[in-house]
């Protein structure tokens, strides 16, 4: 079974709060903006709503000035011990 891909925002409480509400989220794959809160705080909450991977990305309204790293994605796996490309 293949993850869906959710759009979480920033990851924040009240994004992920709005997507368990409509979504069944467990192993879906949450895209998720750097920013705002700690990485490995918003890996922590993705992984206990089941999410299965993330994309990770910077969006160019929040780069610093003069920083053009805004077009690389980051990707984690939040389970080690599948294949993220078949949601196992």
């Amino acid at each position: 079974m293949r993850g869906e891909v959710v759009d979480v925002q920033y990851g924040s409480v009240d994004d992920l709060r709005r997507a368990k509400d409509s979504l069944n989220l467990t192993n879906q794959i949450a895209v998720v903006k750097l920013g705002q809160a700690p990485l490995l705080y918003k890996l922590s909450l993705l992984s206990e709503l089941g999410f299965g991977g993330v994309l990770i990305y910077i969006d160019p309204c929040d780069a610093p000035p003069g920083r053009h790293n805004w077009n690389q994605a980051f990707r984690v796996t939040l389970n080690p011990g599948g294949n993220p490309a078949i949601g196992e």
